[in-house]
């Protein structure tokens, strides 16, 4: 390890310090100052992510990405998961202005922003914009977060035909069953556990998979004061057990 990698390590130990005492602003000029040739670990990534939401600097998310993640694409995939789970906390003005600055970058996920911001602005071209996006993205192999260009096509009243004649059937079915949150019927893959079960007496109450807890409702009765939590087989981000 020579000298400039001992000296990087230290800036990110330092960022890492600033973020546990909410400096985020602090983190950002730490981070920054590292040498573009640097690996960031995915949790350090997550760290700089976190700390631009939470201080509205988002241009510094643009900043980070073409300095240290164009030359990896995991690592870039990775950012833009992080993006997508912590822009929730934003309020609507702060994700709008989030869509503004990602649209003045470049690639597929610009392009989704610059819809976004589109959309959520009133531009008068919004449907012809749409449209366009419509028949030049493949639904079948894109990350989730684009089913917005069909979310917002539904909203506006346009019609669905290129979506509907490209798209794999099941894809659609689970859109659908997404917005409208009907997860009945469940797939035959769940039916072959409960089918499994019926030795146990166990079977399938046609109440679909999900399972919600009441409004108050007190953990501390049923887990132990210590207990050890397996994410088994996690290989994406947003289906990994987090670390918080």
């Amino acid at each position: 390890m020579d000298t400039l990698d001992k000296i990087d390590l230290v800036r990110l130990f330092v960022a890492r310090s600033f973020f546990e005492k909410k400096d985020y602003e602090s983190v950002l000029k730490q981070i920054m100052l590292i040498n573009p040739s640097f690996e960031f670990k995915y949790e350090d990534i997550e760290i700089f992510v976190k700390a631009c939401i939470k201080s509205a600097m988002f241009c510094r998310l643009i900043e980070y990405a073409t300095r240290f993640l164009t030359k990896n694409a995991e690592s870039m995939n990775f950012f833009i998961l992080s993006v997508e789970v912590n822009k929730k906390e934003l309020l609507s003005d702060e994700k709008t202005e989030l869509y503004r600055a990602f649209s003045e970058s470049k690639g597929e996920y610009s392009n989704l922003n610059k819809i976004r911001y589109d959309f959520y602005t009133g531009a008068p071209d919004i449907k012809s914009v749409l449209q366009q996006a419509q028949e030049y993205t493949d639904f079948n192999n894109s990350v989730d977060f684009y089913a917005d260009i069909i979310y917002f096509m539904l909203k506006l009243g346009m019609p669905l035909y290129t979506f509907v004649q490209k798209t794999d059937e099941k894809n659609i079915e689970k859109f659908i069953m997404i917005k409208t949150k009907n997860r009945k019927p469940i797939s035959n893959v769940a039916l072959r556990y409960f089918k499994a079960a019926e030795r146990f007496n166990i079977s399938y109450d046609e109440q679909g998979l999900d399972f919600f807890f009441p409004m108050i409702f007190n953990f501390d009765n049923y887990l132990p004061p210590q207990f050890i939590a397996f994410a088994i087989g996690g290989t994406y981000f947003t289906k990994k057990y987090p670390r918080e």
